[in-house]
Order: C-alpha cells, then sequence, then structure tokens
C-alpha cells in the first residue's frame, strides 16, 4: 500500500477507513522479547538476524509461547531464511502483490488529506512508518509462515 496512489479498475471514489477490520481479533497475546526464555530469546536473535530487522515480528513473539514449536520451525527454517534464494522469493512476492495491489477493482486512493478525513497528523505519519516498515517484513514473513506449514503438515523440506 506504499505505492499510493492505487487507482484500481473500477469505482474511483471506493475508500477503505484505517483501522482494524471487526473480525479480527482485539488481543493476541505476545511475549515481550525482555521476559523470553534464554532459548526462546535465541531464537528470536536469529530471526531478526537473518530478516534484517530490529524486533522479532510479531507472529514470533506470539510463537515464543510454544517453544518447541517454534524452535523446531526455526532450526529448520533458519538456513533458508538467510540464502539467496529466499531474498529473491521475498522481492518476488512483493512484486507480485503491488501488481495485485493495482489490478484490485476498487481504487485505493491513500493520500494524507484523505487520511486527515479519519484521523490526526500524528496517527496519518505512524500510519506511513508501519506501512513503510511492513512492506519490506511482510514478505519475508509470508513465506516463513508457508514453510512452516508445509515442513509440519509434510509438504516437503
Amino acid at each position: 500500500m506504499s505505492e499510493r496512489p492505487i487507482y484500481g479498475q473500477g469505482i474511483e471514489d471506493a475508500f477503505w477507513p484505517p483501522g482494524v477490520l471487526p473480525h479480527f481479533p482485539r488481543h493476541i497475546p505476545l511475549f515481550r522479547f525482555e521476559d523470553t526464555p534464554k532459548a526462546v530469546r535465541r531464537d528470536l536473535v536469529q530471526i531478526v538476524d537473518a530478516h534484517g530487522l530490529f524486533a522479532p515480528p510479531d507472529l514470533y513473539r506470539a510463537l515464543a509461547y510454544y517453544p518447541t514449536f517454534l524452535s523446531g520451525a526455526w532450526d529448520r527454517l533458519h538456513p533458508c531464511a538467510e540464502s539467496p534464494l529466499y531474498d529473491e522469493a521475498s522481492r518476488n512476492l512483493l512484486r507480485h502483490a503491488q501488481q495485485l495491489a493495482h489490478a484490485l477493482p476498487h481504487a485505493l486512493p491513500l493520500s494524507v488529506q484523505r487520511l486527515l478525513l479519519q484521523v490526526s497528523e500524528r496517527e496519518v505519519a505512524a500510519g506511513l512508518g508501519i506501512i513503510a516498515a511492513y512492506r519490506q517484513v511482510l514478505p519475508r514473513v509470508m513465506l516463513d509462515v508457508e514453510a512452516m506449514s508445509r515442513l509440519f503438515t509434510g509438504g516437503g523440506d
């Protein structure tokens, strides 16, 4: 969404208000990095390093409540996550997501002026910062989730 404005292929004046959709859970418990056991912290540090992040993504902070699962999944995923192939797959996923966003049937006219009708300047700045950060994180997290799913459903190595 940071590739704005997205004009879409149909209705020019459509607008999706900012915020969390009503059907999403309001509270997902996340481990605070500082409170994690030493073994889990080791995995989280490796995840941060492998993905070039400043902090563990929420997915991993939620999985920290299941240390056996997290450790088993990350031990298998770690070598892949640091490979050039993983970097290329992440870039391809981001590029494909941008193409799909621009092919949506409704416009997503994100602009500061339009958002200011709904939220404060501070919230707009924070939102755009989050979008920019997640734009780089999400493709890799999506690859991680799919790889974990395949590992634990017998879909391959």
